[in-house]
């Protein structure tokens, strides 16, 4: 085995999971001896050592890399707004003093690219999924790993809870009353949220009584800048009078062009978003949305690295925060 061994790799081995790695490691007493004495032969055998926080006046310090997506779309960095991941990370890792090192994914990205690379505790990726290669490669070193808003089998994650927005959002519409047609608009490269977003929409229009068929009803585009005032004239020369977007940037652009378009919202016509992203305060007249809180994404990312790397505590791997129906003036 090349570098260093790893928590997965003891689990790998001793045929256990990595928490009940972890608990032997701490002195648990709720680990049988069978079980202990397969992780302690292993971890011997592996020549693994838990990793050890540098401590300064009482106080842990932690180097953490945060990962950003490179945004080839210029709507994409819409999205979100990058103090809140910084602060809400050191929020949650507090009171730990925090070496936070920023980087973005290209091709063939190296999660350690200098000499010192192994000094980094801990990688946060921020709404991508990084690939195997680097996920082994960062285990190898012995660091944790969190992902924001994206879910990999085996990997710590906190997410919104897409589906159960959307069913609020159906609620609310069924509520408002919608037209005879719904559309839902969404667009590559986001496939996970995509699909979550689809599905619990469906969810929550069979529930309340909304008309819908995927089938029929769902549009998909190559990007934002796809769409055109021509393909949203189309839609509703067709019948479609409400659209719910898979996020805030396409609800922008939808809003945009039925403005365009002469259309009364949402009086005529209706439209939804979802995330409240920065993009939002910019939408007259004001969208409604699901709120997608970055900042708690990161704080309980953050406190999640804090509890496994310090305080040596366990921390469930899926973590789901809800989000807000935040209603605008478009529905």
């Amino acid at each position: 085995m090349s570098g260093r061994a790893s928590i997965y790799d003891v689990a790998e081995a001793a045929g256990v999971s990595a928490a009940t790695v972890s608990r032997v490691m701490n002195g648990s007493r709720l680990i049988g001896e069978e079980a202990r004495r397969k992780v302690e032969r292993a971890a011997r055998q592996l020549g693994y050592a838990p990793r050890r926080v540098r401590r300064q006046r009482e106080r842990s310090i932690l180097n953490v890399k945060l990962v950003l997506p490179r945004h080839q779309s210029g709507l994409k960095r819409l999205f979100y707004d990058f103090s809140e991941l910084t602060d809400g990370l050191r929020l949650g890792l507090a009171p730990c003093e925090v070496n936070l090192v920023t980087d973005v994914v290209r091709r063939g990205f190296d999660p350690f690219p200098h000499k010192k690379g192994g000094d980094i505790d801990a990688f946060v990726f921020a709404f991508q999924r990084p690939t195997g290669r680097v996920l082994r490669e960062i285990r190898a070193r012995g660091a944790e790993v969190v992902l924001l808003n994206r879910r990999v089998r085996g990997v710590p994650h906190v997410c919104c809870d897409d589906r159960n927005g959307m069913r609020q959002l159906a609620r609310h519409l069924s509520v408002r009353g919608v037209g005879s047609k719904v559309a839902f608009l969404g667009y590559d490269g986001i496939e996970d949220v995509l699909a979550e977003r689809l599905s619990g929409f469906e969810e929550g229009a069979r529930k309340h009584g909304i008309r819908f068929e995927s089938s029929r009803d769902v549009f998909r585009y190559r990007s934002p800048e796809e769409v055109s005032g021509e393909e949203v004239k189309k839609l509703l020369q067709q019948g479609w009078t409400t659209f719910v977007c898979v996020n805030d940037v396409l609800g922008a652009v939808i809003v945009q062009f039925l403005r365009e378009l002469g259309c009364v919202l949402p009086r005529e016509v209706r439209v939804s978003g979802f995330d409240d992203s920065p993009v939002r305060a910019l939408v007259r007249p004001e969208l409604t949305t699901v709120s997608m809180p970055v900042s708690d994404l990161a704080r309980l990312a953050g406190r999640q690295l804090q509890a496994v790397l310090v305080d040596q505590e366990e921390f469930p791997e899926s973590v789901r925060l809800q989000g807000k129906l935040l209603v605008g003036a478009t529905t």
